[in-house]
């Protein structure tokens, strides 16, 4: 959520011979509840105008606005995710703006791109984060690389623990023996 601006109780707000007077308390109280309900509406209408600060409620506008179908693993970070790598699909593609959109939706350290571009061969290896978002990764190749790249997207899981390797060393000498007649 973004920050808030504390407000005062609207008691302290009237003049101080009306502060006296006991309905007038009470009715400044009862108000006091409804601002607080209005200040945390004008603040969640503010947090859901920005996709990074948006909750369940605010990303499932701009899911509706986009076309994505949610399913009900994914969490609010992927759906932000999700949101964030389609909301801006519209600017010409650029190999600096598609390292860009891969940094978004997997993350900097999550993939690693191989290939020869000359023969229009692309690999992306994903890990870690970026597992969860494969879809999501193969609809934006879809729509940012042209048609004549073919591309793999190779899954790489870490492997943790021990691993052992063994090896055996042999010499030889080969003797002749021939029979002197």
């Amino acid at each position: 959520m973004g920050e808030t601006v504390e407000r005062g109780k609207l008691l302290d707000y009237l003049p101080d011979f009306m502060k006296q007077f006991l309905e007038i308390k009470e009715i400044m109280q009862a108000e006091d509840k409804e601002m607080d309900e209005i200040d945390s509406n004008i603040q969640r209408g503010l947090d859901n105008a920005f996709i990074e600060s948006c909750d369940e409620y605010g990303i499932s506008k701009y899911e509706a606005l986009l076309g994505i179908t949610v399913s009900k693993q994914e969490d609010l970070g992927a759906r932000k995710t999700r949101v964030l790598s389609r909301w801006n699909d519209f600017q010409p593609c650029t190999y600096r703006r598609f390292l860009k959109k891969l940094d978004i939706l997997c993350g900097a350290e999550n993939y690693r791109i191989d290939g020869n571009l000359e023969d229009y061969q692309l690999c992306i290896a994903i890990s870690g984060k970026a597992l969860k978002v494969r879809e999501e990764l193969e609809e934006m190749l879809k729509k940012m690389l042209p048609e004549n790249i073919n591309y793999e997207i190779l899954e790489e899981h870490p492997v943790t623990g021990r691993a052992y390797m063994g090896a055996v060393m042999q010499q030889a000498e080969i003797i002749n023996i021939r029979q002197v007649v």
